[in-house]
């Protein structure tokens, strides 16, 4: 069903590309409708699994569904903090994303973004961000293991915590950050995303937290558009 009294056709699986109701105003301004067409993919588990019982059979195409929801959520979440921690438009967010990890450095926008951090209150509430990461990481690294099934995955915070400060006194670059996430693959970088921006949502001080969270969703938004640029060349 779509919405209410209306038949979506069998053979397709619409997604509307918003957070909440179908066009309630949710998440995001755009509605990507894409077709998730059903009929070659149960043709296909049927003469896959054909040896399977219905139950199992039905129970592998929900997990078929399941996972392609997930995806879409995760997508419509992570371009919603974005939009919402980068204070840019879905328009330019789209730019971005479809943009070469060189184009997309070499953007005047993107430089203006950068340039905008609030570096010196960062490196002021380095002791702050260095109890969060502290406190946040070994959960979040838990969460990339056993639900993403990433093998390397550091050990403890401290790494990060180093690298955060050392770019911060101009010591790391933004390319080096895109070096040791290039083992990564792209659905779970971008999966991790609002995770990550996430961890400061527990400061309490609201210009703390947003200067955080937009310099972390901003070197988020260059591992994953190096992560497609990456993954366009597979």
């Amino acid at each position: 069903m779509g919405r209410w009294g209306e038949r979506v056709p069998s053979s397709e699986f619409r997604v509307g590309k918003r957070m909440g109701g179908w066009g309630d105003g949710g998440m995001g301004e755009r509605v990507l409708s894409e077709s998730y067409s059903l009929s070659s993919s149960v043709c296909r588990h049927l003469t896959e699994y054909s040896y399977i019982s219905k139950y199992e059979l039905s129970h592998r195409v929900g997990q078929l569904f399941w996972e392609y929801w997930r995806q879409v959520v995760t997508l419509e979440l992570m371009e919603h903090l974005f939009i919402q921690h980068l204070q840019i438009s879905e328009t330019q967010l789209q730019q971005f994303l479809a943009s070469s990890l060189e184009d997309l450095l070499a953007s005047p926008e993107v430089q203006a973004l950068l340039a905008s951090l609030d570096v010196p209150l960062l490196q002021q509430t380095l002791p702050t961000a260095g109890e969060v990461l502290a406190q946040q990481l070994p959960p979040f690294y838990h969460w990339l293991k056993t639900e993403l099934g990433l093998k390397r995955v550091p050990d403890g915070p401290d790494h990060t915590t180093l690298w955060v400060v050392n770019f911060l006194n101009n010591q790391e670059s933004v390319m080096r950050l895109v070096e040791l996430h290039r083992p990564v693959p792209q659905p779970a970088l971008e999966a991790a995303v609002p995770r990550l921006v996430g961890l400061f949502d527990g400061v309490e001080e609201p210009k703390v937290r947003s200067a955080w969270q937009q310099a972390i969703a901003a070197l988020c938004l260059v591992l994953v558009v190096a992560a497609r640029s990456e993954a366009a060349l597979v």
